[in-house]
């Protein structure tokens, strides 16, 4: 499996345990899977949940998609005889090659 697999189903069980939990401490008792509570509890604490992931902050936007930034690497392949060298981002998002 693939990292960013694992950063977005980590994201999706830690965002459905933050709306749980707000859902649990404004509604004790109630059940949010309720037929009449499911749309409140998805429009009202799941796509409201805003949170420092592993991956960065952590928000929905408007749409009910995740609002992030994306980094993308781009990856350049160069061979000159034996060798060959690749254009790599660093953790702080610098280019070296190797």
């Amino acid at each position: 499996m693939h990292l960013a697999s694992l950063g977005a189903a980590y994201d999706a069980v830690y965002a459905y345990a933050h709306a749980l939990e707000n859902w649990n401490v404004a509604n004790p008792g109630l059940n949010h899977r309720a037929a009449e509570n499911k749309e409140k509890f998805t429009i009202d604490y799941v796509f409201n949940v805003t949170y420092d992931s592993a991956q960065g902050p952590f928000a929905f936007d408007d749409k009910g998609d995740r609002d992030a930034s994306l980094t993308v690497g781009n990856f350049n392949y160069e061979v000159g005889g034996e060798r060959a060298k690749r254009a790599s981002l660093d953790e702080d998002e610098n280019f070296y090659s190797r």
